[in-house]
């Protein structure tokens, strides 16, 4: 089964920084897309997938629809949390963040299985 380690954080100074006291959170692919993806649209979904440790995870209301949720993952390349050249190229993105997560651990389901699409949902295939 898939599980996923998520610590909770929050944007302190123009960085993510763990919540002081806050235990991590251990959650299966049904509950991660519920708290991270509750849109289940595909481009979230991969959005997801492309979850590492010590990539940060979140959500951020849309700045078109306030009440519509969209999520990003996010791995600087010097692996730092800072966010500075984001919140240079949109200063809007504090205050639209919802959720964030530092990704303590990913673990994927090893079986892969291929099956018949054509029943599903355009955005399912």
């Amino acid at each position: 089964m898939a599980r996923f380690v998520l610590q909770p954080c929050r944007l302190r100074e123009g960085k993510f920084a763990p919540v002081k006291g806050a235990e991590p959170v251990v959650f299966d692919w049904p509950k991660l897309v519920e708290v991270l993806a509750p849109s289940h649209e595909l481009p979230a979904l991969k959005t997801l997938r492309s979850m590492q440790p010590g990539a940060y995870v979140g959500t951020t209301k849309d700045k078109t629809d306030q009440r519509r949720l969209r999520n990003f993952v996010l791995l600087n390349q010097d692996r730092s949390a800072k966010l500075d050249w984001i919140l240079k190229k949109d200063p809007t993105f504090e205050e639209r963040l919802v959720t964030v997560y530092r990704v303590d651990e990913v673990k994927w389901e090893s079986v892969v299985q291929e099956f018949d699409t054509a029943g599903l949902p355009p955005w399912a295939q």
